[in-house]
């Protein structure tokens, strides 16, 4: 998609990208896949693509940190919430990190006490819960259908986004390092790291200030 001074917009690109990595990583894992769900993980890929939206920012006097905040913190915390938006909020954010990590940082969590296992059965939990409990709307209904579908096959998509996000071969990952530097180059205007971002596939607008 191009911006209005026609160069590749980074953000639309990024999401082309994992849009189309998606969905050939599922027709190589013979996974037949809804059009509405790729669009969620291509969605949910784009937007964790950021820390900001992956991690939790605590602002205080001294300082803002960021944390990831466990797994079952969100369930006490849709648990606890007193209205049913706030109780679905929290269960998808749930379902939404357990398929990222799990999907993205599986190496990393086979090191860890609580594996892989843990977050697939929290996360295909989590939608579960948000489909059966979803309201009559169109919308509501429309998104049961997604969670639906998240829920019963989570471990298979688990294993689309491990194929997305890394190369064999070398076991490196190659969704960090683009990311990597799409972050360092909006932070820096790097006109080096901008010729390999194209070099990859990816166009930029000249002005990373505009991100």
């Amino acid at each position: 998609m191009q911006s209005s001074d026609g160069l590749i917009n980074t953000e639309s690109s990024l999401k082309e990208y994992f849009h189309h990595a998606l969905s050939r990583q599922s027709e190589l894992h013979r996974l037949d896949i809804a059009d509405h769900t790729l669009w969620y993980l291509t969605n949910l890929l784009h937007n964790y693509s950021r820390s900001e939206q992956f991690f939790d920012y605590h602002h205080e006097p001294a300082h803002a940190r960021c944390t990831l905040t466990p797994l079952a913190d969100y369930y006490q915390r849709a648990a606890e919430a007193e209205s049913t938006h706030e109780r679905r909020l929290h269960l998808q954010r749930l379902g939404d990190v357990a398929m990222f990590i799990s999907g993205m940082f599986s190496q990393a969590l086979n090191k860890r006490v609580v594996g892989v296992s843990y977050y697939v059965s929290m996360g295909e939990t989590a939608y579960a819960t948000l489909a059966e409990t979803a309201g009559a709307t169109n919308r509501e209904q429309s998104q049961a259908a997604i969670f639906s579908d998240l829920s019963e096959r989570f471990a298979s998509f688990v294993d689309v986004l491990k194929a997305v996000g890394s190369k064999p071969e070398k076991q490196t990952t190659e969704f960090e390092t683009l990311l990597q530097k799409v972050d360092e180059w909006q932070r820096t205007g790097d006109p080096e790291l901008a010729n390999e971002l194209r070099c990859s596939g990816i166009l930029l607008d000249l002005d990373p200030a505009t991100h």
